[in-house]
């Protein structure tokens, strides 16, 4: 999939029939990976505010493309993407074709959810899913290998700050 109405190389898509063809589908919620740029740059620099028009809660959280996110963003963006699918809502997350960004987001998430899941797992299940390029960059590949043990790291500062000195 690529993304909705872009119009890049040989893709030509409609933006205004896949924005309604995501809205038929049920989807609620939309948390978009591309930065205004690349929007831009695939001509589609209305999509947000297409999503909008259609009755879509956009979250707009941009990470460079072959990148992966700073930890405390893929904190903020896990958080409220489980919030919305604890909450029954139909949600969408995208970059520019669902293999880079998107699939390391989602491959976090099932690592949030499951204390059983493995990075390998997570990766393997994406492959499945969405093809080989899932999970495009080594950096994306690090990112997700160090994930659990960074979110310990943060974990642990972030007690350590909150704990009450000793006085003596």
């Amino acid at each position: 999939l690529w993304i909705p109405g872009c119009k890049y190389k040989n893709i030509r898509r409609d933006l205004q029939r896949d924005v309604e063809e995501l809205h038929n589908q049920g989807v609620q919620d939309v948390f978009v990976f591309c930065t205004r740029g690349e929007l831009s740059r695939y001509r589609v620099p209305s999509l947000l505010e297409a999503y909008e028009r259609q009755g879509l809660t956009v979250q707009h959280r941009p990470i460079p493309d072959g990148e992966a996110p700073e930890l405390e963003q893929c904190c903020q963006i896990l958080d409220e993407l489980q919030r919305h699918l604890e909450g029954g809502r139909k949600t969408l997350i995208h970059c520019f074709g669902g293999l880079g960004r998107s699939a390391l987001i989602a491959a976090c998430l099932l690592l949030q959810l499951s204390v059983t899941m493995t990075a390998s797992d997570a990766i393997k299940l994406l492959r499945e899913l969405r093809g080989r390029g899932a999970i495009q960059t080594v950096k994306q590949y690090n990112f997700l290998h160090e994930f659990r043990e960074k979110l310990a790291a943060r974990g642990e500062s972030g007690d350590a700050s909150t704990e009450r000195p000793v006085s003596r």
